[in-house]
Formats: C-alpha cells, structure tokens, sequence
C-alpha cells in the first residue's frame, strides 16, 4: 500500500474523492487524518494542486487558491446529505 499511498499523495484532491470508491482499503487510506494532513503538507510544498474540496448536500465544488474567483462543480461520487466538509 506504500506506492498506492505514494501515487495518492501526487493526485489533486478531486480525483482523490473519486479514488474513494476503488476499494474499502483506498477508502480507509484516503479519509485517515494521517493521510489527510500528508497529502495537505505535500500540497503546500510543492504548490502544485492549491485548492480547497468543499462538499455540500449535492454539490462537491473546488476552488483554486490561486484563482479564488474560479469555482468548478465536480461530479460527486458520494452519497447525498450531510454537513459540508473541508476535504483538503
């Protein structure tokens, strides 16, 4: 799981909500707070994918922190309800 770990790290925060879906281990890897907080620390340093995953009732949105006035609608692959949440 360390390489799947490694390519996850370099994947933008939009495809990883998709990659949830792949199985329940990518699932548990991908929500963990440790995995959270590397992948946001990966992020910041080498400032690639700079963006902000925020999930609502029915929409899964991004926004880009170098073009904050940009919003984008991505297709959610997750069950609707809920609060929203700050992904990464």
């Amino acid at each position: 799981m360390d390489i799947v770990n490694d390519v996850f790290l370099r994947l933008p925060a939009s495809t990883l909500v998709r990659c949830r879906l792949l199985s329940k281990p990518c699932f548990s890897l991908i929500d963990s707070p440790d995995f959270a907080a590397s992948h946001l620390k990966r992020t910041l340093e080498t400032e690639e994918h700079l963006m902000i995953l925020l999930q609502s009732d029915r929409l899964l949105r991004t926004v880009y922190l170098d073009a904050p006035d940009k919003l984008s609608d991505v297709e959610n692959p997750l069950p609707p309800g809920g609060f929203t949440e700050v992904f990464g």
